[in-house]
């Protein structure tokens, strides 16, 4: 699979000058102009970021550098980060953090890749459990409806669902029972505070075994979410023990591979590649996590 690879780092806090983040914080009434001279005071002495040093004197909170930095830098700060939606979803948290300037650069080359050339869906999968895949492109999905695309996110990972979770919605209907013809658009959910974001979750978990790829109902499904989004992404189940992984990027046609460092095999990386582009499928990047 001949694709760009993409490493995401544990995130970290963005540098801003610290007389504009002093600045900033005496104006919003969170530190007074004595406390400002403090951080920069130990911000010399130590050599480390404005805000690391606030934090150090317990003078600021997390969420109060992080609105700083959503005021510098012009992008939306989530008011909520201690409410429903899990604080793993750094793209609306932490918008100006180091993996989320990574998510946005990852961004610009699927579209570049895959978007730009009339595709609208796009699976993401994991190449074994466990690597990271669906908070990976929970994060990534907010990326796209950050830059103002009509953005869907579905839950595939029918047996081990976790969308609901990190978004904190109700997993009573979804992609399941959009399947099985029950309902429809209702299915549709969306987050607080992101306004340009759906997501589908998996919604009842099957007894039995349930191909999610089934030609006819997941043709009508895609049918019908195509007319209402600009961008689709699909949290797939890990290749390594999900048939349904191969049938949905099969449907789809583009996959997005995610692994994990020092977890992932190269052998198991580099079979599944071979594999996907032996069917067809095309291989639109692979994303290495480093956290």
């Amino acid at each position: 699979m001949n694709s760009p690879i993409y490493t995401i780092a544990s995130r970290s806090q963005e540098q801003v000058p610290a007389s504009r983040m002093g600045r900033i914080l005496v104006e919003q009434g969170r530190i007074d102009p004595v406390q400002a001279e403090r951080i920069a005071t130990m911000q010399k002495e130590r050599g480390i970021r404005y805000g690391e040093a606030a934090r150090s004197l317990n003078l600021v909170s997390e969420a109060d550098i992080q609105r700083v930095l959503a005021q510098q830098f012009g992008h939306p700060f989530n008011e909520t980060a201690t409410g429903v939606q899990s604080e793993l979803l750094v793209a609306a948290y932490a918008p100006d953090c180091a993996e989320a300037e990574v998510l946005r650069s990852i961004r610009t080359q699927i579209i570049t890749r895959w978007f730009a050339r009339g595709h609208q869906w796009l699976s993401v999968a994991a190449v074994n459990p466990g690597d990271g895949n669906s908070v990976f492109v929970a994060n990534l999905a907010i990326s796209f409806s950050q830059l103002g695309m009509r953005t869907l996110l579905i839950d595939a990972h029918l047996r081990r669902p976790r969308q609901h979770q990190l978004f904190g919605l109700n997993n009573a209907l979804g992609l399941t029972d959009m399947l099985s013809g029950r309902i429809g658009m209702e299915a549709v959910q969306n987050p607080e505070n992101l306004s340009l974001l759906a997501v589908v979750p998996a919604g009842a978990l099957p007894t039995s075994h349930v191909e999610v790829a089934r030609q006819d109902a997941f043709s009508h499904v895609q049918k019908r979410l195509s007319e209402a989004f600009d961008v689709i992404l699909v949290d797939s189940p890990p290749f390594a023990t999900s048939a349904d992984a191969h049938a949905i990027a099969a449907r789809i046609g583009g996959v997005l591979l995610v692994a994990r460092k020092n977890t992932t095999r190269v052998a198991d990386a580099s079979a599944l590649s071979t594999q996907l582009t032996a069917n067809g499928i095309a291989g639109v990047g692979s994303v290495l996590l480093d956290f």
